[in-house]
């Protein structure tokens, strides 16, 4: 029997909150995901500002695992995103060294470039959040999945999004759970996060998780979307606060 009590990391608030908040009802479900493979070695695909790469650090840092963790991106934009100069870089840079992330590499690349400093290299943890479309998105999927460890886990984002032109990851998550049903697991809300468990070894928590069915996995499901709730209103009201200090301190 699944028991999210046992992963209270869940209910941490991010502390690495921008403005793109596509993600940020989404986070808990990340956070989740790092408390249940533990990963030795992490690799986030497509970057962008850093907030989910950010909340796997935070979380592995509140669980004291010494995970090595790597953000890959080009870090120049796309269409979807927008295109944009090095203060995006710079500022992440900035956030990680204040913050001691010692552990979090930035690899400035791209993905197909970067895939070959891996060769060595067994990901336990791998998040697929780059390139949106079909083609895309399975092309990600199929290079780096041969560099997962024997219990690798692949989080995707965006599973959710199905009125979006330029967004498929649907269509190949839908795929990968015909396939695998007893294998995946999804958090169907906002842009939604599927979790895939590539590996032959799972933890136990991971087993319970795959294993929800019907009322039980809407149990779990409703509760890490309030905690998401949770995540978007923090980040309102942080935001606010930082307003009203800006309009006092311009005042003065």
């Amino acid at each position: 029997m699944f028991n999210i009590v046992q992963y209270p990391t869940i209910l941490s608030l991010p502390d690495r909150l921008t403005g793109v908040n596509d993600y940020h009802p989404s986070l808990p479900c990340l956070s989740l995901a790092v408390a249940l493979v533990r990963p030795s070695v992490a690799v986030e695909l497509g970057v962008y500002r850093g907030d989910s790469l950010c909340t796997i650090a935070q979380i592995c840092r509140e669980l004291a695992l010494k995970t090595r963790i790597y953000g890959i991106d080009t870090f120049h934009g796309d269409e979807n995103s927008g295109f944009y100069g090095d203060a995006v870089i710079e500022d992440l840079q900035r956030y990680l060294r204040e913050n001691d992330y010692h552990s979090v590499q930035l690899i400035r690349s791209t993905l197909d470039e970067a895939r070959p400093k891996f060769n060595d290299i067994s990901i336990d943890l791998l998040h697929i959040d780059a390139g949106h479309s079909y083609e895309e998105v399975k092309h990600d999927f199929e290079t780096w999945a041969p560099r997962l460890s024997s219990r690798g886990c692949v989080v995707f984002h965006d599973t959710h999004l199905l009125i979006n032109p330029n967004c498929h990851v649907w269509k190949f998550w839908a795929e990968l759970r015909a396939a695998h049903p007893d294998l995946t697991f999804e958090f169907p809300w906002a842009w939604g996060v599927g979790l895939f468990q590539a590996g032959p070894t799972m933890s136990p928590g991971m087993k319970d998780l795959l294993a929800l069915r019907g009322k039980e996995m809407e149990n779990v499901q409703t509760f890490v979307r309030h905690i998401g709730h949770t995540v978007v209103d923090h980040y309102a009201t942080r935001h606010n606060m930082q307003q009203i200090v800006a309009g006092f301190g311009s005042a003065g």
